[in-house]
């Protein structure tokens, strides 16, 4: 989508979770960077996998069902988040 959009530039994303910067950036020098494509990740905060297991734990602490898009098909995505099914499709895939 970016190179349709003709950027290059670092970008932060969905709520902040992460900055990518593109590997022939050489303005940033943040060592500990993993990889993602042509971009460096500085991830903020933890992984979709480690959201997932705490919410799991706390599942279990508080004796409670809690659901997140990782639980749901796109049909239960869908009117909870107001859109059509493409959109809830790339709503789950998001870490």
């Amino acid at each position: 989508m970016l190179d349709k959009l003709g950027l290059s530039d670092p970008f932060i994303v969905e709520r902040g979770s992460g900055i990518f910067i593109p590997q022939t950036d050489s303005n940033f020098h943040i060592s500990q960077l993993s990889t993602v494509d042509r971009y460096y990740l500085y991830q903020l905060g933890c992984s979709y996998t480690e959201a997932r297991a705490a919410l799991k734990a706390v599942q279990e602490e508080i004796s409670k069902i809690l659901r997140g898009f990782g639980d749901m098909d796109e049909s239960n995505i869908q009117p909870l988040i107001g859109a059509d099914k493409l959109a809830a499709r790339q709503a789950k895939a998001r870490e």
